[in-house]
């Protein structure tokens, strides 16, 4: 993991050091310092900076290969939740899902979400206990959003749940 701590470079070291949600896709055409990665099962291309995708490129080759099998995740507070009405809030440049509230719970000093989305069935999403908003409750619609600065890639070739704690 790099000196910051958010640029996990196994699929271990999310579950480690906390929670990630983490999906499969496909890395797209690059731009030069960014990644693009096609989400499976989604209708999404998430960007992030190539310096934080732990992926091996072909040698001598910039960046990761176009069609090649990555995952791709972001840690659970980074993630921020809107009400559909709101979406023109987002900015242009952030990543960005659709999903549906599945479970929403209070623990204090923030709220927990699950939130099923076309690119991860239980995507869990914190959000600190400041201005919540009403309407962000179970079967509610949102838009989830977050800056590409934030997500991370790594090989597919690695197990997704590595690192992950069975109680």
């Amino acid at each position: 993991m790099s000196a910051e701590g958010e640029t996990p470079e196994r699929a271990e070291t999310p579950a480690v050091a906390g929670t990630a949600e983490v999906s499969e896709g496909t890395s797209a055409a690059e731009v030069p310092g960014e990644t693009r990665v096609k989400v499976a099962g989604a209708d999404v291309t998430l960007r992030l900076p190539t310096s934080r995708c732990a992926v091996e490129s072909v040698e001598g080759a910039e960046g990761v290969e176009e069609g090649r099998k990555i995952l791709v995740g972001v840690r659970p507070e980074k993630i921020a939740l809107l009400h559909p009405g709101e979406a023109e809030a987002v900015p242009a440049t952030d990543n960005q899902l659709t999903g549906r509230i599945k479970d929403a719970g209070y623990l204090g000093v923030s709220w927990q979400y699950l939130v099923e989305t076309p690119a991860c069935s239980d995507l869990t999403v914190y959000e600190q206990n400041v201005e919540r908003d009403t309407r962000l409750t179970a079967g509610a619609d949102v838009v989830l959003h977050w800056r590409p600065a934030h997500t991370f890639a790594l090989d597919a070739a690695q197990d997704a749940a590595a690192g992950e704690e069975v109680l």
